[in-house]
């Protein structure tokens, strides 16, 4: 009797530190792109699209923290997609699309943050240099 016991608490262990598992490895992937850097290169008249991720129901989102208008032009309210199943609570993507309207080198900033919190550093940060041909 012990025996089958043992087993179980076992099986129940393993199955809860999986799960702690795959929770650490969703953290360091979130972690991975939390500070961007990277550049992107587009035609003069082209949109610029860029999805991140992001959870609302914890009161965070994605906003334009610089933008150099001479160059980029945010075409329409950024747009929150998340999966299909309707899980409340599940994560999905901010995603943004830009016009560009200028030859020549500018940075774009999006911040990660509650937007009703002031005076609070952003969650994330992505930054990214856009060249347009």
């Amino acid at each position: 009797m012990k025996l089958p016991i043992f087993v179980c608490l076992a099986l129940v262990s393993a199955a809860a530190l999986a799960g702690c598992t795959a929770k650490d490895n969703n953290d360091n992937m979130q972690q991975q792109t939390s500070e961007h850097l990277r550049t992107n290169t587009i035609n003069k008249g082209e949109l610029l699209t860029i999805a991140l991720p992001s959870n609302h129901s914890t009161g965070y989102s994605w906003s334009v923290a610089e933008i150099d208008n001479d160059y980029l032009v945010l075409v329409q309210d950024p747009t929150y997609s998340n999966s299909a199943d309707g899980m409340v609570g599940k994560s999905g993507e901010d995603i943004f699309q830009f016009q560009s309207i200028a030859t020549g080198q500018t940075t774009l900033k999006l911040v990660y943050k509650r937007p009703f919190e002031t005076g609070v550093a952003p969650a994330k940060t992505h930054e990214t240099t856009v060249v347009i041909q």
